[in-house]
């Protein structure tokens, strides 16, 4: 990497953690008032700004001028901080509140290293687009640090589980990272080949990490533990300095609680304000997170779904981040795929460690486009509650405990596509690098209600046809996608005499004839790759498959009771009847997949498939 000091830097929601190389290519990990991780926290008020334990220990008389997890803000642009007294508020960019974490990692580098550091490298989620990676770079620039490099954390957490292997990733062989953080689950597949190691796939999650464990928990606890209690109020809505103590402490206890259950079968967890120590075992934790790892292994089938990869051709499942300690991580993961997944020694610390690894080539930001519109993610307003953060008021819609569950599996079910692009001609295609894609006009023209013509037709070109691409079928697996899925090619087109430019955005949805919403089950968290394409002046492509860039598939899942029968699926163009078209009659594609007796695994297979 360089012959100098090299400082990789792991800023991660909870906690930060930094590795240091030296000259001579050792590495070691950069200690904070004697421990390996250095809180994100960030303490504000007036002109003073703390990092770390010191802003952990000033937020707790001042908890209004705490930020506990500047991470999650990163979009926000500011945060807004109260006074102890009421007297008076500061608004602080959030660029700057990651400074000032950053700052507290040079200050003890440039200590231990006894001079400037020469080289920097941050690692951040693959997830993350141009914007949020240029805001974690002016930070560092603000910090005092040399511009920094990029890397994504699971390429720098495969070159440090490659390193503990001894002998290195295998070359070739998709390697699946499953990064479990506090506030993130990033699952991605990597590869390594002699120029070094890429990400073949990724998704990610920002709201399914330790955090939302521990918010399972306090809701569990608030629903069983005296419930009526005013204290409750209190604790969840805080209105006072007193109150918001008393919640900072409640989940301090509640993530000693968790993370004790790491290491032994029960514990006890005090409620503050109730007064009340409440034991709570391995079993009914492992029920409380059980929603979250169900999602975060949902993410992990999308993955492996969407590469075409079976367990069974991975060279190594590892396990990183704080969360992936949680026992029933490695448990589901191993009962899914098949594979026993590889725990990497502190996984805190691996992301760091691997950040400063000469088998990484890290990239600049601006390697990344600008984030795409938030109506192209998952619907937010789905039912899944958010992390509560301390200092604000939790989600009222935190499930309540569950003390025994069991996975469910629905029955003939859709996964679907919801595509929702602005649209203007030209235009260019810009990949997020978050799984996701937009298109970014070139002018402003519009054209005017009923311009034109949306419409979506089977594509029958040769070589276009249906495919069945069938999974696990193990009945007792927790898989919980059904076991097959229909590529189906859909051509989609905007017919205007003037040439003119769809009006607004609109949206589609592709689903099994069955599903009464098939926008619910979107909103619950599966999100495509897409990409679109655009042929003057009147054709637009919908591109699902990165390796058919220039054509369009929807995928629908089912289970295998629907071998030997056809599978009816309708295509919605402009779903929320957004676009004033000159004909609306044929927005609605009704087509039917005759699926085969039975099927190979692990292969696609060519099946018939026509218009109803």
């Amino acid at each position: 990497m360089n012959s100098g000091f090299v400082l990789g830097i792991d800023f991660g929601t909870s906690n930060t953690v930094a590795v240091l190389r030296d000259p001579a290519g050792a590495a070691r990990v950069l200690m904070f008032d004697g421990a390996p991780q250095l809180p994100s926290a960030v303490f504000v008020s007036g002109e003073t700004r703390l990092a770390g334990r010191d802003a952990v220990h000033r937020g707790s008389s001042q908890p209004a001028g705490l930020e506990p997890n500047p991470k999650r803000r990163i979009d926000d642009g500011t945060v807004l901080f109260g006074s102890s007294d009421g007297g008076g508020h500061d608004e602080v960019a959030v660029v700057d509140l990651i400074a000032v974490v950053l700052r507290r990692v040079r200050d003890e580098a440039v200590r231990v290293a006894g001079g400037p550091i020469d080289t920097v490298v941050v690692t951040c989620p693959v997830t993350w687009a141009r914007r949020r990676r240029s805001t974690v770079e002016a930070a560092a620039r603000l910090a005092g640090l040399p511009a920094p490099s990029i890397v994504d954390e699971p390429v720098a957490a495969a070159a440090y589980a490659g390193s503990i292997r001894g002998d290195g990733l295998p070359i070739g062989r998709p390697v699946l990272i499953f990064d479990f953080g506090a506030g993130t689950c990033d699952v991605s597949l990597v590869r390594r080949t002699a120029d070094g190691i890429g990400v073949v796939a990724s998704r990610g999650l920002d709201d399914a990490g330790g955090l939302d464990v521990d918010a399972a928990i306090v809701a569990s606890l608030a629903t069983a533990l005296r419930p009526g209690d005013p204290a409750w109020d209190r604790l969840l809505r805080p209105r006072t300095t007193a109150d918001v103590r008393a919640r900072l402490a409640l989940w301090n206890a509640v993530r000693s609680g968790k993370e004790q259950l790491s290491r032994t079968g029960s514990t006890v967890v005090y409620v503050p304000l109730i007064e009340e120590e409440v034991p709570l075992g391995r079993e009914q934790f492992d029920a409380l997170a059980a929603p979250v790892v169900d999602r975060t292994v949902r993410l992990v089938w999308e993955v492996l779904h969407g590469a075409r990869v079976t367990p069974a051709e991975l060279g190594m499942v590892a396990l990183v981040g704080g969360s992936s300690r949680i026992p029933l991580v490695a448990s589901t993961l191993h009962r899914v795929l098949g594979v026993t997944p590889v725990p990497v020694e502190q996984p805190e610390l691996a992301v760091a460690y691997g950040s400063v690894s000469d088998t990484i080539h890290p990239g600049p930001p601006e390697s990344r486009p600008d984030a795409a519109p938030a109506a192209v993610g998952p619907d937010r307003s789905a039912p899944a509650a958010s992390v509560p953060r301390p200092e604000s008021a939790p989600a009222a819609s935190v499930p309540p405990p569950v003390w025994r569950r069991r996975t469910t599996r629905i029955g003939v079910a859709a996964i679907l596509l919801v595509l929702c692009a602005l649209l203007a001609v030209p235009l260019v295609y810009a990949g997020t690098g978050d799984g996701r894609g937009y298109l970014r006009p070139t002018t402003t023209s519009a054209a005017g209600p009923g311009a034109g013509d949306l419409v979506a037709t089977l594509d029958v070109r040769p070589g276009h046809g249906c495919e069945l691409f069938r999974y696990n079928d193990d009945p007792d697996s927790p898989n919980p996608f059904p076991p097959m899925l229909v590529d189906v090619p859909v051509r989609v087109e905007w017919r205007s005499p003037t040439g003119t430019a769809v009006p607004i955005p609109f949206g589609m949805v592709a689903a099994y004839d069955g599903i009464a919403d098939p926008r619910r089950a979107y909103a619950n968290g599966y999100r495509f790759d897409v990409s679109m394409r655009v042929t003057p002046p009147t054709q637009i492509w919908v591109d699902q498959r990165n390796h058919r860039s220039d054509e369009g598939y929807f995928r629908v899942l089912a289970e295998t009771d629907r071998l030997g029968k056809p599978l009816p699926i309708v295509v919605t163009v402009d779903v929320d009847g957004r676009v004033a078209e000159t004909d609306e009659s044929n927005n609605v594609l009704r087509l039917s997949a005759q699926l085969p007796a039975d099927a190979p695994r692990g292969v696609a297979t060519a099946v018939p498939c026509a218009t109803a």
